[in-house]
């Protein structure tokens, strides 16, 4: 419930210029509570976010022919919103088979409209 009422816009870094470092001259907005929740740090002193791509990486390690296969991320309603968050940053990883496809049903807005045009921009480019 308090990752869906911190409704607030933060800016953040515009995964298609990462340089490894936030960008307060960012045009990105992105829902407070949703950035937070999959940015923050956890118990393991990493986001859930790095924690996630580890755990991609360590998978297409495993085996090279995964690298073939196609990445899906979905969710419904809040997971949806955290869906598209991830989705967005993962699919500008260099590390990731492409496309990165995201399946959201339900979800609340994410972010501002410049959010939504580097999201369109990005799914235009096949990312």
């Amino acid at each position: 419930f308090m990752t869906d009422a911190k409704i607030s816009i933060v800016r953040a870094p515009d995964p298609r210029k990462f340089s490894g470092t936030e960008s307060e001259d960012s045009p990105l907005g992105i829902h407070q509570g949703f950035y937070e929740y999959l940015f923050g740090k956890s118990n393991r002193n990493q986001s859930k976010y790095v924690e996630i791509m580890n755990h991609i990486d360590q998978l297409l390690d495993d085996n090279p022919t995964r690298k073939k296969y196609k990445l899906y991320i979905t969710g419904h309603s809040l997971g949806g919103a955290l869906a598209t968050l991830f989705g967005f940053y993962a699919a500008a990883s260099s590390s990731l088979p492409l496309p990165v496809t995201v399946v959201s049903v339900a979800s609340p807005r994410v972010g501002n409209i410049d959010f939504a045009r580097a999201f369109v921009e990005m799914e235009s480019q096949g990312k």
